[in-house]
């Protein structure tokens, strides 16, 4: 009688322990919401962790990453397009390098400016997961983009004062030219 009632408890523990949070997931959490009133937003979805605030610290960190490959994504593509018609020469911009360097420098500024607006916490049978609705201004992105290309177009214009031939003189004038196009247009052009 103990045993079978030590073995009943055995697998209901198991069976509750591995059913995940009795709610129903919010539709945010499969379908980013559009952009609105200026403020865009992204969803970030943990993986399992052993704590509650562990998956909470993951999904924020997942909302980040989508921040800052989207801010990337849209850059690269504008880049791209911009470079012919300002003819800098891709010895001097190109796209990916930038890309990645600018991915790199403004994800601080985007986990300092990104808002955590909503979560939902689900308990796995092995820990916990979470979804985090994240929203940030696209003001603050054009903000971060202009920024960027400001020291962009201050590099190019030294490295246009020290070259030493002409051919590489307009290189980086062209480059300076680039950059004040990019910084005047901000990410997204209205």
């Amino acid at each position: 009688m103990k045993m079978s009632l030590l073995f009943c408890m055995v697998i209901l523990s198991i069976t509750l322990g591995s059913c995940s949070s009795s709610q129903t997931r919010p539709s945010w959490c499969n379908e980013v919401p559009d952009p609105k009133d200026g403020d865009v937003f992204f969803v970030g979805l943990s993986a399992v962790q052993a704590t509650e605030k562990g998956a909470r610290d993951d999904a924020f960190r997942v909302s980040v990453d989508r921040v800052v490959k989207y801010m990337g994504v849209e850059a690269m593509t504008k880049w791209e397009k911009a470079l012919v018609s300002y003819g800098a020469a891709s010895k001097v911009i190109d796209p990916v390098e930038a890309t990645r360097a600018f991915e790199r420098q403004n994800s601080d500024g985007i986990t300092r400016r990104l808002k955590e607006i909503r979560f939902y916490s689900e308990k796995e049978n092995n820990g916990y997961k979470n979804c985090t609705l994240a929203q940030i201004p696209q003001a603050t992105l054009d903000g971060l983009y202009q920024e960027w290309a400001n020291r962009q177009k201050k590099i190019a214009e030294k490295k246009a004062n020290e070259a030493k031939d002409e051919e590489a003189k307009q290189q980086w004038k062209d480059a300076m030219n680039f950059w004040s196009g990019m910084e005047r247009n901000g990410l997204i052009e209205k």
